[in-house]
């Protein structure tokens, strides 16, 4: 995936800081949905530092694949369902319907990234089977990452009684994080 050993180290780093953030968000409190959300959270984040390193890659894909699967079909529901069912934090309403979509989309990239890296690693250029999903799905994450950043921007501005923004913080990270590990699967 990633080549550059510095980038690896960051990409570790803020993958790391996601899966401790979603993991004390979970305990910290809210319904049962959120605390699958935040679960679904920190199982990418750790899956995804494990992936940025050669050692990491290839181990427990099946489980794997099957959690993320899982994930995006939750995701689903979330975004399909009417607000408030199940109950959930105000985070995951206040974003707008897009946020789960991109939610979908991360799932299923996790998903892809899994199924494809032996697709894609090798001699010559990948086939297009694995190419086109991967593409779509990466301009999904930009567009998702594009619109958490144009909701978090706002909320950096300190206004009294306003959440703090590390929420939509954290889905900035992981979208940007995602897209730099999947941008360089299709360039090769």
């Amino acid at each position: 995936m990633v080549e550059d050993v510095g980038l690896r180290v960051v990409l570790s780093v803020l993958f790391a800081v996601t899966a401790v953030w979603f993991v004390l968000h979970g305990v910290r409190g809210g319904s049962w949905a959120d605390r699958v959300c935040d679960g679904c959270h920190a199982a990418m984040s750790l899956a995804m530092v494990g992936m940025a390193w050669p050692a990491g890659m290839g181990r427990l894909v099946l489980p794997q694949v099957l959690v993320f699967a899982a994930a995006s079909v939750w995701f689903l529901l979330m975004a399909v369902l009417p607000p408030g069912r199940p109950p959930r934090h105000l985070e995951h309403t206040d974003g707008g319907p897009w946020l789960h979509w991109l939610h979908v989309a991360m799932m299923l990239a996790m998903v892809w990234m899994l199924l494809a890296m032996p697709h894609l690693h090798g001699g010559g250029a990948a086939p297009a089977s694995w190419v086109l999903p991967g593409a779509v799905l990466l301009a999904l994450l930009l567009a998702g990452t594009a619109l958490s950043v144009r909701a978090t921007v706002p909320l950096l501005r300190r206004t009294p009684g306003r959440r703090p923004p590390a929420w939509h913080l954290a889905h900035v990270a992981m979208g940007a994080g995602m897209a730099a590990m999947v941008a360089p699967v299709l360039l090769t």
